[in-house]
């Protein structure tokens, strides 16, 4: 209490000299802080070492005159524009033709860095190299539509959304020309653009879905406390944390990545432990101040026992989130910095702001009246103004909490009934979590552009129609054959790589899946090959045959220093999107397949392009998810078992998050992979087969924050009674009853501030909202309120162990009315 006491001196003696630091600090947030914003992407890399990169730099090495399309999510390598042209009586035809060779020679013009030999490709110029196989790729089965795919490289000197924008508009232009009637409907789609609507959507999002959140959020506050003006500090505190932490991330964005959708994300969870911290502190400095204390002591005594909490709360929540940076990922580790740092904003300027604020304007702040007529009530002698010379420095002196009668609250009643039959909670708990956790483990998770996408933006539809029409030639994927010796039977090798691909990949390939390579045509043998090359022979076979050399041979075989085994490739055109999970998985079962094919014929196979970057970048995160599990369980127990010189506590912390965890994510797997909720046709809850791989993972490190959160409010007060004398069923008890109503309506603003998020247009933070509004409504509602005493009530003693706890000395209140019984237990 004596280091309380002078923390709190030290914040009256500074309190003018914290009000200008953090008003420097707001006025520099929004001088630099929003560019943070711009500082912001949605690429991300696989490890140097996966089989992805692999890939793409054997391609590099024997292919150096193409480089295949890299899918979205990387740095470096190519990124492509696509022309999507639809007709209903049928796509082809003179002006389509025209239009196509028009916009091909108008890209040529303009690009001269590409070291690709095809880097516009449609259905029309591939027919002209010849490639009938690939061509008829780009045409749909019903021959009513058809794309053109072109790709756009980093040695641009401007921005590929500015220059996908210049071929919207050349397109937009070209169209007008050849279709002024609009015969042909020309829609503009790719990576560049989709990737730029993400971030106009997130900055659109930010204003409306907090927009909603946050007065809603305000209001429960208001309600709880029963006082407008304590209000006020919520809003000061949330505006200051914002923009300071935005502040500190605008130079961490410009050395490190940062994920698109982290503004969102630390605005939502700004609003949300800033009203939540903020309700801790000043419903303890409101309850001081109706028994009586003066301002200073009722500071004092916030600090004490709400700073306490704030603090533990915030040092965990924050641990918690750096779980995030154990990820081998920067976009996701770059989202644990981001909360971590604003976590710790929020818990200094609750800390410090909070209580300078009261003592500046004493009189304001402890008139607790509130002039609505739904908390009229709250007017009462006992919360007159402050009165001059209350505000002294007369030493505080410890006294008794508040001695009304709280076993006449709902919440005392309530948890009567919960300690009066905990075994049956906890059956009641154990049964309702079971199911939805198996549901869970078994959860399927997807790389669907659609899935971060913003909804009904055009680039997004197009994008779904491409998928719907064409689904595995947008991301068409690359199989590199590469012979172990220089000295294998080359002619041998065509054949065996053949065999491979009828005989043991295709076979394992979906419905549809087209491969084309020069192994695939039995009358190009090695023989011909030389052959061809070797004389100007103009037969069609020999025509044939330099297209397919000059395409799919590494011509690295013929340099003069004889380095180069023979390599050849083959491009795959799955049946599928491969971002989808039946794609993922057909991508799991044919690099096994061809591992094991691979030895028997002296190849090595490897698969590039296509969905391989984001699996192999997305696997290395659920590969590295166990550790992080494991570590940020490791350090709950730690910072919890500290803070309250307890074993069992932490670990009953850790059980009871674990049904939260175990129920959230089996709902979740209901609404988006089960589709429960899709008869609502509601946007945010419209699941797509799968999940997003990212909203289960990010949410295990935020719902395991959150839930501490209310658990360490709870036992702080718990652990303030029991240290009083109570016993410990009477400690329980008056802690659930004194922390029940702030604990729901701090999860209620907590669910408020996430669900805005549901609003979003982009899928991923829907269902990143709903993990974490059911993970706060899961832990107010089921586990702080009768989990937890349940499960205290049966241990005991045995919570503080090895702590040891006076004995239970207070009558307390009247624990044994008849309405309730015996309260059988107490210590």
């Amino acid at each position: 209490m004596a280091f309380v006491e002078r923390y709190v001196r030290t914040i009256k003696r500074l309190r003018y000299v914290v009000v200008l630091f953090w008003v420097a600090c707001i006025a520099m947030g929004a001088w630099k802080g929003f560019a943070f914003i711009a500082e912001t992407d949605f690429t991300f890399n696989p490890p140097d070492d996966s089989l992805a990169v692999k890939a793409t730099r054997e391609l590099d090495t024997f292919f150096f005159a193409f480089t295949p399309p890299i899918p979205h999510g990387t740095v470096g390598g190519f990124q492509a524009v696509i022309v999507l042209l639809q007709r209903g009586n049928g796509v082809l035809g003179n002006d389509t033709e025209a239009f196509t060779l028009a916009l091909m020679s108008e890209y040529r013009n303009d690009q001269i860095c590409y070291d690709q030999t095809l880097p516009f490709r449609s259905y029309y110029s591939l027919m002209q190299l010849g490639f009938a196989g690939p061509a008829e790729m780009h045409l749909s089965p019903d021959g009513t539509a058809t794309y053109i795919d072109i790709q756009a490289d980093d040695c641009l000197s401007y921005s590929l959304y500015d220059y996908s924008m210049q071929v919207r508009d050349t397109v937009n232009r070209l169209a007008a020309q050849y279709f002024p009637h609009g015969e042909v409907e020309v829609r503009v789609t790719g990576e560049p653009v989709v990737d730029q609507n993400v971030q106009d959507a997130i900055e659109g999002d930010m204003l409306t879905c907090d927009g909603i959140a946050f007065p809603i959020a305000l209001l429960i506050f208001c309600i709880t406390l029963k006082s407008l003006r304590l209000v006020i500090i919520p809003v000061i505190n949330i505006t200051t944390a914002l923009l300071t932490t935005f502040l500190i991330m605008y130079p961490v964005g410009k050395v490190k990545d940062i994920i698109s959708i982290a503004p969102s994300l630390i605005l939502s969870t700004t609003i949300a432990m800033s009203i939540d911290y903020s309700l801790f502190m000043l419903s303890r400095f409101r309850e001081e101040l109706a028994d009586g204390a003066k301002l200073q002591e009722s500071v004092i005594r916030m600090v004490e026992s709400s700073g306490h909490t704030v603090l533990i709360s915030g040092v965990t929540l924050s641990f918690c989130f750096a779980g995030l940076l154990l990820f081998p990922m920067e976009l996701l580790s770059s989202l644990g910095v981001g909360c971590s740092i604003c976590v710790a904003v929020a818990v200094l300027v609750n800390l410090t702001l909070t209580p300078s604020l009261v003592m500046i304007f004493p009189n304001f702040f402890s008139n607790i009246t509130m002039p609505w007529p739904c908390c009229r009530k709250a007017e009462s002698a006992d919360s007159a103004p402050l009165m001059a010379g209350d505000d002294d420095d007369t030493p505080y002196t410890e006294r008794p909490s508040s001695e009304r009668d709280y076993t006449k609250s709902s919440w005392y009643k309530f948890g009567v009934h919960v300690t009066n039959h905990p075994f049956i909670v906890l059956i009641v708990a154990l049964g309702l979590v079971g199911y939805p956790a198996y549901a869970g483990i078994e959860m399927k998770w997807t790389m669907n552009t659609l899935s971060y996408a913003p909804r009904n933006d055009e680039a997004t539809t197009t994008f779904a129609d491409l998928l719907d029409v064409f689904p595995g030639s947008v991301l068409p994927m690359q199989l590199l054959m590469v012979a172990n010796s220089r000295d294998i039977n080359l002619t041998k090798m065509y054949s065996d790589t053949h065999s491979v691909i009828q005989n043991v990949l295709l076979p394992i390939s979906p419905a549809g899946t087209q491969v084309y390579s020069v192994v695939d045509y039995p009358n190009v043998t090695y023989a011909l090959t030389i052959a061809c090359q070797a004389n100007v022979s103009v037969s069609p076979l020999c025509n044939l045959t330099r297209l397919l050399v000059t395409r799919y041979v590494s011509m690295n075989y013929y340099s003069p220093t004889g380095d180069f085994p023979p390599a050849v490739f083959a491009d795959i055109f799955l049946g599928v999107d491969p971002n989808c999970p039946e794609g993922i998985q057909w991508l799991r079962d044919a690099r096994s397949a061809l591992g094991d094919a691979g030895p028997a014929i002296g190849v090595d196979f490897l698969i590039a392009g296509g969905s391989t970057y984001n699996f192999d970048t997305i696997q290395t995160v659920y590969d590295a998810f166990p550790t992080a599990l494991g570590v940020t369980v490791a350090v709950v127990f730690v910072v919890v078992g500290v803070a309250f010189r307890s074993i069992l506590i932490p670990l009953r912390s850790v059980f009871t998050i674990s049904l939260t965890l175990g129920l959230v994510y089996g709902l979740a797997t209901f609404v988006y992979e089960d589709n429960i909720l899709n008869f609502m046709q509601l946007g945010g809850v419209t699941g797509l087969g799968a999940l997003y791989w990212i909203p289960p993972i990010l949410s295990f490190s935020i719902c395991v924050g959150l839930g501490l959160d209310y658990d360490i409010f709870l036992l702080t007060r718990i652990l303030e009674y029991r240290h009083a004398g109570m016993s410990d069923r009477q400690s329980i008890l008056m802690g659930l009853a004194r922390t029940g109503r702030i604990i729901t309506a701090a999860g209620g603003i907590m669910a408020v501030a996430f669900f805005g998020l549901l609003f979003s247009r982009m899928l991923l933070l829907n269902q990143l909202s709903f993990f974490l509004v059911a993970a706060v409504l899961v832990d107010t509602l089921l586990i702080r309120t009768m989990v937890v005493p349940a499960v205290m009530v049966l241990c005991g003693r045995w919570n503080w162990w090895p702590r040891s706890m006076p004995a239970a000395k207070m009558a307390g209140f009247n624990l044994q009315s008849a309405e309730y019984g015996p309260l059988a237990g107490d210590i």
